[in-house]
């Protein structure tokens, strides 16, 4: 994962620190402030990795949370975002987490903490339904796409290629729209007429094309 200060798979970085370590940001952050901020580099503070074993912060999780993961869809920033709220206005909850002869301190985040800052019980209830919602389309289309044909040609191979990458880009992510709701529904959305483009390029094929693509 990391070679020469460089974390070549950003995914798995995060997978194995965040999403299954929950460490706490500030374990790989130099400082995370809640309050309002004119740039994203005051917002999501530089990574200070080499105090543990090198390499530079993991970039996922804030492409979601800026709107700009996918380069082909318009940047959209989540409300909180462009509100100027930094990861730990929302992770709150401080758990320890052992791993070998070190403990880290995670700070995990959920529907409490939407319920607590908004006072009101809905917010944290709309936070579960958006992320319901959020698994449903993307097992719906994960599950399409692998049992799509493999159709010859550029066009094709794109197409499907394209929407592999966005959904895995929601999968790393791992907040299933908790971090931008609006913007995983886009890309989402963008998906489904990626799979829906694909669909009519392979009924135009002549039909022994068809039988060499499922092949």
């Amino acid at each position: 994962v990391e070679q020469s200060g460089k974390i070549l798979d950003q995914a798995q970085f995060h997978l194995v620190h965040v999403s299954e370590g929950h460490f706490d940001c500030l374990q790989c952050h130099d400082q995370v402030k809640h309050g309002i901020h004119p740039t994203a580099q005051h917002l999501l503070a530089s990574g200070n990795c080499r105090s543990c074993h090198g390499g530079e912060r993991h970039t996922i999780q804030e492409r979601m949370y800026a709107g700009t993961a996918v380069p082909e869809l318009d940047a959209a920033p989540d409300f909180m975002y462009a509100a100027g709220v930094a990861c730990d206005g929302c992770h709150t909850d401080e758990q320890f987490v052992q791993l070998g002869e070190m403990t880290f301190t995670s700070k995990a985040s959920g529907t409490k903490q939407c319920a607590d800052c908004h006072v009101e019980e809905f917010y944290g209830e709309m936070l579960t339904e958006w992320q319901d919602e959020t698994r449903e389309r993307l097992d719906d289309l994960r599950s399409a796409l692998g049992k799509m044909e493999r159709a010859e040609g550029a066009e094709a191979r794109a197409l499907l290629e394209a929407a592999g990458s966005k959904l895995a880009h929601i999968e790393a992510d791992g907040s299933y729209g908790a971090h931008n709701y609006m913007y995983t529904s886009n890309i989402l959305d963008s998906v489904e007429s990626d799979l829906g483009a694909y669909r009519a390029l392979l009924a135009k094929l002549p039909a022994q094309g068809k039988e060499e693509s499922a092949k």
